[in-house]
């Protein structure tokens, strides 16, 4: 595939494996970008490196997999989004040895959930400012949901949250 693998076989040294892949998908080749733990916090976005952290001690405590999306300083496109997942391998006395996992670019993902954000609020202030109601039909389920303007509109509580009254 073309997610990017990493290994970091020994959690109390700095040093990692990158595959190939890893350093493609960051631009860097493996000698302007060693691969290790200290050259990761550094392309690292600022706004990541806290919730990183957070989460990488919270795996290492045995707690939830590493799984988070961040952004990483790549070398000719800035900062892109990744998604980094991973698992951490424990020794026979419960502590963590070794960590392993895949760094995904999901950054066209990520902008155009930005980007259905960006429309739905757009819409969400115009059909305010507008007065108006929305409803959606769901004609496979014959589900119709009102929003709450909806309800005000046709003098029905918003509370019953049952199928609205026939018009």
């Amino acid at each position: 595939g073309s997610d990017g693998l990493w290994d970091w076989m020994d959690i109390s040294q700095d040093a990692q494996w990158w595959s190939p892949n890893y350093h493609e998908m960051l631009g860097y080749s493996p000698e302007e970008l060693s691969p290790s733990a200290s050259s990761h916090r550094a392309i690292m976005h600022p706004g990541s490196v806290e919730g990183s952290r957070s989460m990488f001690q919270a795996s290492l405590a045995g707690g939830p997999t590493y799984d988070m999306e961040l952004q990483l300083q790549t070398k000719s496109s800035g900062y892109r989004w990744f998604r980094l997942r991973a698992k951490v391998y424990f020794d026979d006395a419960g502590k963590a040895i070794r960590m392993a996992g895949s760094t995904q670019d999901i950054h066209e993902r990520k902008l155009a959930q930005a980007a259905v954000a960006k429309t739905n609020e757009r819409f969400a202030l115009a059909a305010d400012a507008a007065g108006i109601g929305v409803w959606e039909w769901d004609l496979a389920t014959q589900n119709l949901t009102w929003d709450a303007k909806m309800y005000k509109l046709f003098g029905q509580s918003e509370e019953a949250k049952g199928r609205p009254s026939e018009i």
